[in-house]
């Protein structure tokens, strides 16, 4: 290998300053041989001092070591002059029969198919089979094949992120999981939930019991609660339990109660592309510090709950991550200071009540009977909203109803499979028809309503509910409502219901006949003069006076009678 001039009189004076050769190598970007040939030639051409190699020009340091006569050198003399430690062995290869694989079309050729470099090197064999000539071993093929797959690609180069301080926290899961002991010798299964501020690298890390929804949310609100504010945006990765459906490049479908959920805290969402964790660069680091410098020390101990657990992952996170020395900035920077400093004077405040999980199902449709179906149960909603899409939010044993981000219903959660049915959210038809059938479904209730309206209604009522029981029910409420809408007299109902009852034959003691006898009455008040129809006693007043019947008022009542 030929060096150009400035490269050869580095590599000399390092030569001369008993320098190793892999280090006069690595500083200057040749192979070993190469320093060890330079130097066996240094001491041929009589370099044995800086001050020999000072003293002549570039011009003469090129011809001394790369002239004519100096290539041809005797190789057994040459080595002798080596460095003991380095030993060169070569071995000319008398048979030029080889083929020379053309590494550019292979390396197209494995990149338009995606194919392994060994899949090339046995295609490369058959190649030599057909054209019968030698093939390289498979180490230098694959050495060979890697260096020029090196040259041809661009270098390797990282992208500076800037994250300014308060403006979002990252999420990611930890891949690592860890394992506690119940008391009843089962083990459960526990994930680590690490949030980040990207700008401060300030940390807070919990543990989960599993990947649920709920139990993300309930770790994001202990969190916030850690930091004592909270950021513009929250940076997720792509969890079954926050994120519906996300493609490269598209917008994200997140998880209905998640997003709810981070509505309420007033935090916007954005996913990471899938499988390009760059935009939560700061939180896969930080899960990586999290499982170096506290996994190990936390798997030494022992808890009695999960609880106690977290707290001590929480802890060792404190000491080992946010207090600790930040990026080689002096024992005075940590990541606490900085976010103290600065990420928290620029994130929001945190309300006076942070809202827990709930559960959120949206666009539900009111059916016609205006009862909406959550969770197996059915619940009453306005019946104006019927057709309407309104969303339901179940928090604890209660349960909201929203329409337009306005509440419009609130139910107690059910255990029974009856369904909640509040009056005011009936149509005045259906409110008066339920209430109807919630005061009568008792002998005392029917009893009570029909003592305020009469006390002869009173009286048949509880003739007909001693006798046939709630059989009567309907014959008492009818009774009572035509009390009740005041289609007649007060007076006119009593006698009605006292001629009804004068009758021997208990078989007439009905509302039909209450009808018949009401129409009776009001025919009489129509034809007679003096506007007013004859009662009962005006009846047997008017018997008593009639000469024909004055046997009646000498006849003496038979005793027990």
């Amino acid at each position: 290998m030929t060096l150009d001039v400035e490269r050869l009189r580095k590599v000399a004076q390092m030569c001369l300053l008993n320098k190793s050769v892999r280090n006069i190598a690595a500083l200057n970007g040749c192979s070993p041989s190469t320093a060890v040939r330079i130097r066996a030639r240094l001491k041929q051409a009589g370099f044995s001092l800086l001050e020999d190699l000072n003293k002549v020009s570039d011009a003469e340091l090129s011809q001394k070591i790369y002239a004519r006569n100096n290539i041809a050198v005797d190789s057994s003399k040459e080595i002798e002059i080596l460095d003991k430690h380095v030993l060169i062995r070569r071995t000319v290869n008398k048979e030029r029969n080889v083929l020379v694989p053309d590494f550019d079309r292979i390396i197209d050729e494995c990149v338009r198919s995606k194919a392994s470099i060994q899949t090339a090197y046995i295609d490369y064999l058959e190649q030599c089979k057909v054209q019968n000539k030698r093939p390289y071993s498979r180490s230098y093929f694959f050495k060979l094949f890697k260096a020029k797959l090196k040259a041809t690609q661009d270098p390797v180069v990282t992208m500076y992120q800037m994250h300014p301080y308060g403006e979002a926290v990252q999420l990611d899961l930890a891949g690592d999981t860890l394992k506690f002991i119940k008391p009843d010798g089962s083990v459960a299964k526990l994930y680590i939930l690490v949030m980040t501020w990207p700008a401060s690298y300030y940390t807070y890390a919990a543990l989960i019991p599993d990947m649920t929804t709920a139990s993300f949310c309930e770790g994001i609100v202990k969190g916030l609660q850690f930091f004592g504010c909270k950021p513009d945006y929250l940076i997720i990765d792509n969890a079954k339990a926050l994120v519906t459906k996300h493609h490269v490049g598209a917008d994200e479908i997140f998880n209905e109660q998640f997003s709810f959920f981070m509505r309420k805290l007033g935090i916007l969402i954005d996913a990471n592309n899938p499988r390009s964790p760059t935009s939560k660069s700061a939180v896969e680091r930080t899960v990586g510090i999290v499982c170096d410098r506290c996994l190990s020390r936390l798997k030494k101990e022992k808890y009695q709950n999960i609880a106690e657990y977290s707290l001590r992952l929480l802890s060792l996170v404190d000491q080992y991550i946010n207090k600790a020395p930040f990026r080689q900035r002096g024992s005075d920077t940590q990541r606490e200071t900085l976010f103290n400093q600065y990420e928290k004077l620029k994130a929001h405040p945190l309300p006076d009540i942070l809202p827990g999980f709930t559960k959120y199902y949206p666009g539900i449709k009111v059916p016609s009977n205006y009862l909406v179906n959550v969770e197996g149960h059915l619940y009453s909603v306005p019946y104006r909203f019927v057709g309407k899409q309104i969303d339901a939010e179940v928090c604890g044993s209660s349960i909201v109803f929203f329409h337009d981000t306005k509440v419009i219903a609130g139910h107690l959660k059910s255990i029974s499979d009856v369904p909640q049915i509040l009056p005011e959210h009936m149509p005045k038809g259906h409110a008066a028809l339920a209430k109807k059938r919630s005061m009568y479904n008792t002998e005392e209730s029917i009893l009570a309503e029909a003592k305020l309206q009469s006390l002869e209604l009173f009286r048949l009522c509880e003739i007909w509910l001693n006798r046939d029981g709630m059989q009567k029910k309907k014959a008492c409420i009818y009774s009572i409502n035509l009390y009740k809408r005041n289609y007649f007299n007060v007076s006119l109902l009593d006698e009605a219901v006292r001629r009804m009852r004068s009758s021997t034959d208990y078989r007439l003691w009905n509302t039909y006949t209450l009808r018949k006898i009401l129409s009776e009455i009001k025919d009489e008040v129509m034809s007679s003069d003096t506007g007013r129809f004859m009662t009962q006693e005006d009846i047997i007043e008017d018997v008593l006076s009639n000469p024909d019947y004055t046997y009646l008022r000498t006849v003496k009542p038979v005793k027990g009678e």
